[in-house]
């Protein structure tokens, strides 16, 4: 075969200008990638890991409950039977949620409040572990705390609160959701305190106070020396029985109104009776004052 007839494989060789120039410029370019991956990498590791708030429990954002999904009994995509079913029990439940051992001890939130001997309780622990741990007693720690401004109290949700006690605890919301709460005590007097407890899914972002939603109770209490404890006199007890006193005081008054109606129709009538004009506006105005003074009084009561 004739050399001739053969074409070239390239019209470019090694000498050529554009092959140089495209064997300077690789070897840059891939050096540049390399750094800039390099650099992306670096700062990836040295980002700071996001601090999630107190209300934030989960990847989700505040706000949400617990979810708890049902799963099967068998691995994922398995296909069960109905004996294979029946023989393992009820579902299993996922990892979203506390399992029902967990739930059933916790307290239940009954009108989106605790109970009053439930948050005494923890109120009794916190003080308790805080006492021991300074090597005092509860009586000794709550007797040296100082009192709180009315401005700074928990119960006014500012954000320069000042609680004297801080616990926390986890409650059941319905069957399957929960939700932790922050309880605050603060000494309002020489032995006088309030119990303020904050849903956590509503703190503030730094976690605390300000809280978006108002306290989900507010009681008064007071703490016994001798007995070490605080006492359960919250401010609904106190004012159910200054309800009860009111409406025993108010039925007292309309007895004595009728009393004094009952003896001024009387003596009308015997005024009139007797043909005694004079007597009978006298005793009606007299009925009338007294009449008119009790009723006063009761609606000032």
């Amino acid at each position: 075969m004739d050399l001739d007839m053969v074409s070239p494989i390239s019209a470019f060789d090694s000498r050529s200008p554009r092959v140089q120039a495209s064997a300077r410029i690789a070897p840059v370019s891939g050096k540049a990638g390399a750094e800039e991956a390099a650099t992306a990498r670096n700062a990836e590791a040295q980002r700071p890991t996001p601090v999630l708030s107190p209300g934030a429990r989960d990847a989700l954002p505040a706000g949400y409950r617990n979810l708890a999904l049902p799963l099967g009994t068998s691995g994922a995509g398995a296909v069960t039977t109905a004996a294979q079913r029946a023989a393992s029990g009820p579902p299993r439940m996922a990892a979203y949620g506390p399992s029902e051992a967990v739930l059933a001890a916790l307290p239940r939130l009954v009108g989106n409040r605790l109970s009053i001997q439930i948050v005494l309780r923890e109120t009794q622990a916190a003080a308790r572990e805080r006492a021991e741990a300074r090597g005092e007693t509860p009586a000794e720690l709550l007797e040296k705390a100082p009192i709180v401004a009315p401005a700074k109290l928990p119960s006014r949700n500012a954000r320069d609160a000042e609680p004297t006690l801080r616990a926390s605890l986890l409650a059941r919301e319905g069957e399957r959701e929960t939700a932790a709460l922050d309880i605050y005590l603060a000494k309002t007097g020489p032995s006088s305190f309030e119990i303020v407890t904050y849903d956590r899914d509503f703190a503030a972002p730094s976690g605390g106070f300000p809280y978006s939603a108002p306290p989900l109770s507010r009681d008064r209490i007071l703490f016994d020396p001798a007995c070490q404890a605080i006492i359960a006199v919250a401010a609904g007890q106190g004012l159910s029985v200054r309800r009860a006193d009111a409406r025993r005081v108010g039925l007292g008054r309309a007895v004595l109104a009728v009393a004094i109606a009952t003896a001024t129709l009387l003596a009308l009538a015997f005024a009139l009776a007797a043909d005694r004009p004079a007597i009978a506006v006298v005793a009606a105005g007299a009925g009338l004052c007294g009449l008119a003074s009790a009723l006063r009084s009761r609606r000032l009561r």
